[in-house]
């Protein structure tokens, strides 16, 4: 699958550098390439390096790019890719060498002898089977990168009485699980998490804040001040200053509180100042 960004002003999904010249002859590679979703509109109402959504699905092609993805229906890119072959925008050769790679991998996994390849069954046992579990969280505690640690802080101390959680994604299930993950997986929040480890303790969550409050990015959840230089109590955007709903303020001033009133505070995706705990991620 092609990327979505752009290299040195090039996007990925329209580089015949990178999808013919490194992927296929330096790498090697035999099988296809998809773009990920609306990855080839994007060369031309993101990128702007195509004039319009049918050269956007030329530069794509010829690049390299065998499959479009993106969730509408196939002839919104049928019939701009059939105009750029009549007007020459792709050559018949190209096409048909792209239609080609695709049918090698069909032909290489035995597809047109036997479609339905694999045993259903055999795909309960082996997902979220106790060696793929351990080898994930292997992976996950790999990929941790500890920052900073402040009067050692971490590992927390199995003494500690009381913990504060805070963050909206502390207690968060529910958008652990989707189409890219797999279903009916046991979810265990950080909140959950932590007072397992810790059952002696007085383990507290709240949810701080939203991910995403009405004017984000213009303005800083620490201290009201605008990415774009306003001052104060509030963000300046066009000119226009926007105070913090009293929502907001009273959520931050709640879990201000909360923390001053426990030895360790746990933030989970929140940016708040002066805090000595795992930070955050």
């Amino acid at each position: 699958m092609s990327s979505y960004n752009d290299y040195d002003g090039e996007p990925i999904t329209g580089s015949y550098h990178f999808l013919t010249e490194i992927l296929r002859q330096e790498w090697g590679f035999k099988g296809y390439v998809v773009s990920d979703s609306e990855a080839v509109e994007f060369i031309s109402t993101k990128h702007q390096v195509a004039n319009g959504y049918e050269d956007a699905v030329a530069q794509a092609v010829n690049a390299g790019l065998n499959i479009r993805t993106h969730f509408t229906p196939p002839a919104d890119f049928i019939l701009p890719l059939r105009s750029a072959v009549k007007k020459g925008k792709i050559s018949q050769e190209t096409l048909n060498q792209r239609v080609a790679e695709i049918l090698r991998v069909k032909f290489w996994l035995g597809l047109f002898d036997n479609p339905y390849r694999g045993d259903e069954k055999r795909a309960g046992q082996i997902v979220h089977s106790p060696e793929h579990q351990q080898l994930a969280l292997e992976a996950a505690r790999q990929s941790l990168v500890l920052l900073k640690n402040e009067h050692q802080t971490l590992p927390l101390s199995k003494s500690i009485r009381s913990v504060a959680v805070i963050g909206p994604n502390a207690d968060e299930r529910q958008q652990l699980i989707c189409r890219y993950g797999p279903a009916n997986a046991h979810i265990t929040s950080i909140y959950e998490g932590i007072k397992k480890m810790l059952p002696q303790a007085d383990v507290v969550y709240k949810k701080g804040c939203d991910i995403i409050d009405p004017h984000f990015p213009e303005r800083s959840a620490n201290d009201g001040r605008s990415h774009r230089g306003g001052k104060g109590s509030g963000s300046y955007r066009n000119g226009i200053r926007r105070k913090r709903t009293y929502r907001k303020r009273r959520q931050v001033t709640h879990f201000i509180g909360l923390a001053r009133q426990t030895e360790r505070i746990t933030q989970k995706n929140l940016p708040i100042r002066q805090t000595s705990g795992i930070g955050n991620d």
